[in-house]
């Protein structure tokens, strides 16, 4: 996710959250979007490792692209708090609402979350939506993705209701 504008760069249903795997994410949304001046995470073994520096993989990854990594003190939880809000949206509005059979079915309906967030307006972007603040300026995600009263994301993109 990016900082400044929340928008969601990439985002990857697995069954491990190892360094190797994280990399591989990162590694798809740099290829698509650029390489960040810095990668804010966790402490958590996937990004620092089990001897507190970075792990192989995401090390690999942040030298060979020049990213900063920069992890979070253990002792202060708001650094990384988008992160956290986004992954309690996440939970709240698509792991506890849409159902999938297979990982495929639920990367694909994730994929499609990702749009309709990052074309949602959001409050502290001042209305605009991540896609907008992302691209600096009005996307074709943000107009074409953009929630009407009562709407679902699941109601409008996935044809079925939330319960």
């Amino acid at each position: 996710m990016d900082d400044h504008s929340n928008y969601r760069l990439a985002s990857q249903l697995s069954w491990d959250a190892t360094g190797a795997t994280i990399a591989r994410v990162l590694e798809a949304a740099i290829r698509e979007y650029g390489a960040p001046e810095e990668l804010l995470s966790d402490n958590g073994a996937q990004f620092r490792g089990r001897k507190g520096g970075v792990t192989v993989e995401v090390g690999e990854l942040c030298r060979r692209y020049g990213i900063r990594p920069v992890f979070t003190s253990s002792n202060h939880p708001q650094t990384i708090g988008k992160a956290e809000h986004a992954h309690k949206d996440d939970k709240m509005e698509f792991f506890d609402v849409v159902k999938f059979e297979t990982m495929e079915e639920g990367q694909l309906k994730l994929s499609i979350f990702d749009v309709w967030q990052n074309g949602c307006p959001n409050r502290g972007l001042e209305g605009r939506s991540p896609g907008e603040a992302f691209m600096g300026g009005p996307s074709v995600t943000g107009s074409a993705w953009r929630p009407s009263t009562g709407s679902t994301w699941v109601s409008l993109c996935l044809g079925s209701e939330s319960s």
